[in-house]
C-alpha cells in the first residue's frame, strides 16, 4: 500500500509541476503591448476582447508616449507600440525598428474642472481659465496630448488667461490625476478619460474641436517582426467591432480618415 501511495504522490507531483511550467510558459508568451497612458482603460477592454477571441494573453505596459518610445529605442522587449501620436511609430519604422504603422484612434482633447465656482454653474472655456489658479497639461516634449494642449493655448485669447498658471505633468494620465486630487483647478486631458462626467453635477467637461490644435492621430506598430500574434493584434484594432469599441470610449473614428 505504501508503494502505491508513493507512486500516486509521485505522479501527482509531476502533474502539478507540469501545470506550473505550463503557466509560466503562457505568461512568457503573452503579447507585451506598450500603451500610451491616455488609452490605458480602453486598451484593457481591447485586450480582453482580443484574448476572448483568439486565446492569446496580452500584457499592457502603460506610460507616456515619449518614455515608451525611448525604451523601445534602447531595446525594450515590447511586441507592439500603441502611441498617442503618429510621429513616433513612423520614426521607429523609418529606423528599421518596427513594421507598418496603423492609426487606431483619433484623440480628442478636453478641458476638465471640478471648481465649485464653475461646475454646475458657469462651464465655458474662458471663464474657466480665468478663474483657475493652476492648470495642468501633459508635458509637450513627451506627450502628444500635451503638444496639442500647448498649440491650443498659443491662441492669444487663451495665452493671457493661462499665463503663469500652467503645471506640466509627465503624461495626460498625470494631468487627469492632478485634477482628480484637487491639486489643480483645470486640466487639459483626453476626452476619453472624462466623458463619463459630462452632465454630472460638480464637473465641467468641454471637448475641444480638433481644428483648434495639432491632430492627435494615435498609431500602433509591431516591434517584434515575424510575430504572428502581434500582427493579428494590429489587424484586430482595425476590425469594425474594435473600432466601434474605441469610438464609444471617447475617441474619433480612425477608419474615417
Amino acid at each position: 500500500m505504501s508503494g502505491l501511495k508513493a507512486q500516486w504522490f509521485g505522479r501527482l507531483f509531476v502533474f502539478c509541476m507540469s501545470l506550473v511550467a505550463g503557466g509560466a510558459a503562457a505568461g512568457n508568451d503573452a503579447l507585451r503591448v506598450a500603451v500610451a497612458s491616455n488609452f490605458a482603460a480602453t486598451a484593457k477592454l481591447v485586450a480582453r476582447e482580443f484574448t476572448a477571441t483568439t486565446g492569446q494573453d496580452v500584457e499592457l505596459i502603460i506610460s507616456s508616449t515619449g518614455k515608451l518610445y525611448a525604451q523601445i529605442v534602447r531595446g525594450a522587449p515590447f511586441d507592439i507600440f500603441m502611441s498617442a501620436d503618429f510621429k513616433r511609430p513612423v520614426m521607429l519604422r523609418d529606423a528599421g525598428l518596427s513594421d507598418e504603422v496603423v492609426i487606431y484612434a483619433e484623440g480628442v482633447l478636453a478641458f476638465w474642472s471640478k471648481m465649485p465656482a464653475v461646475a454646475g454653474n458657469v462651464c465655458s472655456e474662458e471663464p474657466l481659465l480665468d478663474r483657475a489658479r493652476r492648470i495642468a497639461i501633459a508635458n509637450p516634449e513627451v506627450a502628444p496630448y500635451g503638444e496639442a494642449a500647448e498649440a491650443l493655448l498659443s491662441d492669444p485669447k487663451l495665452t493671457e488667461l493661462v499665463n503663469g498658471k500652467l503645471v506640466r505633468s509627465e503624461s495626460v494620465g498625470q494631468a487627469y490625476s492632478l485634477v482628480a486630487m484637487d491639486a489643480v483647478d483645470v486640466g487639459l486631458v483626453a476626452f476619453s478619460q472624462v466623458m463619463h462626467y459630462v452632465g454630472v453635477n460638480g464637473h465641467c467637461v468641454i471637448p475641444v474641436d480638433s481644428s483648434r490644435h495639432l491632430p492627435i492621430q494615435q498609431a500602433a506598430t509591431v516591434i517584434s517582426r515575424g510575430n504572428a500574434a502581434a500582427t493579428q493584434f494590429i489587424e484586430f484594432l482595425s476590425t469594425p467591432q474594435t473600432s466601434a469599441l474605441i469610438k464609444s470610449a471617447g475617441y474619433g473614428d480612425a477608419r474615417a480618415k
